[in-house]
């Protein structure tokens, strides 16, 4: 014995029982020299303000050793009651030790547990011990000044929250257990991902879309290209033609236009009116249709860049005459009135 405890030694078990000053007896300290054991069945054991006497056979163990409850939850540092909604969220429906259930979102994930025995027998000696499965490693012992635990930042997942206490005889109770879930965040979640899925599969759509609408557009314009091209080499294969034939046929429209002359000079002193309206007539289109030649000569080099604009002064009047006389023998065989 000390000052404190008085210890009680089975030789029979090899257990030792101490029983410490707040053990139920009224001494606030043992003295060591104040001590007698008359026999079995008395000993006194003196103190600082008296003396107390008991058998040692009637000492008796207490085995009674109820699970430990959780009498106060808190959630993100507050206290939480039933019905109580914190960030949105109503924490507990009913009595957590009925239904030893506890769903926090992520948002709330910060919270500590107090708890307590219902074993009032010399109730400051208890002793507890707990684990968070999924989070501890190893039980944590601990006393009645620190009954409560505090767990803050827990990855998303299920925990088990085990719990068990010892009387002041140091028997253990059974453990209480308690189902702790920590929601993902939404991101986390299958909604989440199945909405990346979502967002995904239409931005490839998208992208894939866009990809075959320029390769589409592509090839309409290379063939486009290659169609420009040939009509353009067309036409140019075209105009190289005309303008070959226009020169073949400038030179003969320069031979009859010389001789037409001279028919029409040599005609004035005939005084044949109808012969040198005929030789008026050649030379008249004969000029007409090598302007049309030059024409087209000149629209190959205004293609080409070579032709600039002349601009001359001119008398339409006798253009348009010459033009109406162009068509009068016409009109004269198809009896037309001109």
């Amino acid at each position: 014995m000390n000052n404190n405890n008085l210890g009680k030694y089975d030789i029979t078990s090899k257990e030792l029982k101490l029983y410490h000053t707040e053990s139920g007896n009224r001494l606030d300290i043992f003295s060591t020299r104040g001590f007698y054991y008359a026999d079995d069945s008395h000993m006194y054991l003196g103190g600082k303000e008296g003396i107390i006497t008991f058998s040692p056979k009637e000492l008796s163990v207490n085995e009674y050793a109820p699970e430990p409850i959780i009498t106060n939850v808190r959630v993100q540092n507050k206290a939480v009651e039933i019905g109580s909604v914190i960030n949105g969220q109503q924490i507990l429906k009913s009595d957590i030790n009925i239904d030893r259930n506890l769903v926090l979102k992520n948002t709330n994930k910060n919270f500590s547990l107090t708890f307590s025995s219902p074993s009032y027998v010399n109730g400051r000696q208890n002793r507890y011990s707990y684990i968070l499965e999924g989070f501890d490693e190893n039980w944590n012992t601990v006393d009645v000044r620190q009954r409560t635990v505090q767990y803050t930042n827990l990855f998303s997942g299920e925990y088990v929250f085990k719990v068990k206490a010892m009387n002041s005889h140091g028997v253990w109770s059974d453990v209480a257990s308690y189902q702790i879930e920590i929601l993902p965040p939404f991101w986390f979640t299958y909604k989440a991902f199945f909405l990346l899925l979502l967002v995904l599969a239409l931005a490839f759509y998208l992208i894939r879309k866009q990809i075959r609408t320029r390769i589409v557009l592509k090839q309409q314009w290379l063939m486009e290209r290659v169609k420009r091209e040939r009509d353009e080499k067309l036409n140019n294969e075209k105009l190289r033609f005309f303008t070959n034939i226009s020169h073949e046929l400038r030179t003969p429209l320069t031979l009859i236009l010389g001789p037409a002359k001279q028919l029409i000079e040599d005609g004035k002193d005939s005084g044949n009116y109808f012969q040198q309206s005929r030789y008026n007539l050649i030379h008249q289109n004969a000029n007409r249709l090598l302007n049309l030649v030059n024409q087209v000569l000149d629209f190959r080099r205004a293609q080409s860049g070579e032709l600039r604009l002349k601009v001359t002064k001119t008398d339409i009047l006798l253009y348009t005459k010459n033009t109406f006389r162009s068509f009068e023998e016409l009109a004269d065989d198809k009896k037309n009135q001109f």
